[in-house]
């Protein structure tokens, strides 16, 4: 099965959803902008799936309400209502996968931002 995230990120997730909890009549803290954050080592699902087509899945699945914060689940904020959204994907040169396969930095850049057509999109490459 899938594993655990690591511990910073289950404190990083847990910060999140304390800096969303406010009452309802504050809305002033709805979030007006939601990036989806993937990496090229998301954990596979399969064992031919390529790490750009598994970022890519896992991404496009993220403002699924399953995912949100509590608030959304709860109705004290519209999952339709956060945009725009911006897709991110981290690719740790050092501990990541190569990139030959995808024609280097600029060939996964390219294949990331034609995943998500006109949506904001970006890559960002760490340890180069």
């Amino acid at each position: 099965g899938p594993t655990a995230p690591p511990a910073w990120m289950r404190r990083l997730r847990s910060a999140i959803d304390h800096s969303l909890d406010h009452p309802a009549h504050e809305a002033g803290g709805c979030p007006v902008h939601a990036l989806a954050v993937v990496a090229t080592s998301e954990p596979a699902v399969t064992r031919t799936e390529h790490y750009l087509d598994r970022a890519v899945r896992t991404a496009r699945a993220l403002p699924d309400p399953q995912h949100l914060p509590p608030q959304y689940a709860s109705g004290q904020f519209d999952p339709e209502g956060c945009r725009p959204r911006q897709y991110v994907l981290l690719h740790d040169a050092t501990e990541g996968p190569g990139l030959d396969d995808v024609g280097g930095p600029a060939g996964l850049e390219r294949a990331w931002r034609e995943a998500f057509g006109d949506r904001p999109s970006a890559v960002l490459i760490v340890n180069s």
